[in-house]
């Protein structure tokens, strides 16, 4: 009997010494990308935030060659060419990525925006809305307005214009040329008081920016 009892003992011991080997070994197997990313991760964040893009994109390109789904280091890398202006790689980078993460809005954001730049006017619109849909109070919801009501402006279509706009400025009221932009969509609309205040608007922010102020003495 005792015998049967430490036999028993035996074979569990075994078993839990076998289970233990194997997740020991799964560790030592996890990819290396997983744990350079763990190490990379703040300072990707912390360099693009900080205004150091070139070093952002490097950082994230880094992590993207050895873990080719990160999505976070597609997200900054994107975001740091656009704000140099390479919205073609931006493009490029940003279709990639949503083909591991479709509905991820920052992504979304990034393809709209790189189209928008880049002349697609067609094109980035439905990504532009798509953001919308997914994230209608989302961080970058003011500025995927502005380039839709830009978008609209240039197919002539201004009360979507006026309303894209509305809104942009209703999100975030701090940005100048955007009020300038919407006292252009009044004039369109021959609403002429509206577009005065508005470009009135664009004025108290940015006493420099000499359109609005052409645009008051011309009407």
């Amino acid at each position: 009997m005792k015998k049967d009892i430490r036999f028993r003992r035996n074979i569990i011991a075994h078993f839990l010494l076998f289970f233990i080997l194997i997740f020991f070994l799964d560790m030592v197997r996890l990819p290396r990308a997983a744990l350079v990313f763990g190490q990379s991760s703040g300072d990707l964040y912390q360099e693009f935030q900080s205004g150091n893009y070139e070093e952002a994109a490097r950082l994230a390109r880094n992590i993207i060659s050895t873990s080719p789904a990160s999505i976070e280091a597609h997200v900054v890398l994107g975001w740091s060419l656009l704000v140099v202006g390479n919205h073609t790689e931006a493009l490029s980078i940003g279709q990639e990525a949503l083909k591991l993460a479709p509905e991820d809005t920052r992504l979304l954001a990034i393809v709209g925006e790189s189209h928008y730049y880049l002349g697609n006017w067609i094109e980035a619109l439905p990504f532009l809305e798509r953001y919308v849909s997914l994230a209608p109070t989302g961080s970058a919801i003011a500025r995927v307005y502005f380039l839709m009501g830009e978008i609209f402006i240039r197919f002539g279509e201004y009360h979507h214009a006026d309303i894209a706009l509305a809104t942009a400025t209703y999100y975030d009221s701090s940005v100048a040329y955007w009020w300038y932009r919407r006292g252009f969509v009044f004039e369109q609309l021959e609403q002429i008081p509206q577009a005065v205040d508005s470009y009135r608007k664009a004025l108290g922010l940015d006493p420099t920016l000499t359109e609005a102020s052409e645009s008051i003495e011309r009407l």
